[in-house]
């Protein structure tokens, strides 16, 4: 498998879908939402244009697993935890939502 560098298409096409992200998130979820998961699309949004800029390799797909994995396991023990100390409900009235 060869292994290549983002090129405008992918840059472009990743971008739509960063803006319509946050759009959504935005739109459906309010403040709560804008403050972490917008932010965190900020965030994606200046890598990826690094990315592009670096003309950095992308890394082979069977490099990311391991990573991808220990992600979604800490995310579920994360929502567990949300969950457990009724974070759902606690945090949208910090934002009034």
């Amino acid at each position: 498998m060869t292994r290549k560098a983002l090129s405008r298409n992918d840059l472009a096409v990743a971008s739509v879908l960063v803006v319509l992200m946050a759009v959504a998130f935005t739109v459906a979820g309010g403040k709560p939402l804008v403050v972490t998961f917008v932010v965190g699309l900020v965030g994606v949004a200046v890598l990826l244009v690094a990315m592009y800029r670096g003309r950095n390799e992308l890394p082979l797909p069977l490099s990311y697993y391991p990573i991808f994995f220990g992600t979604l396991a800490w995310q579920f023990i994360h929502f567990a935890e949300e969950f457990r100390t009724g974070f759902r409900e606690r945090f949208p009235p910090l934002y009034g939502s």
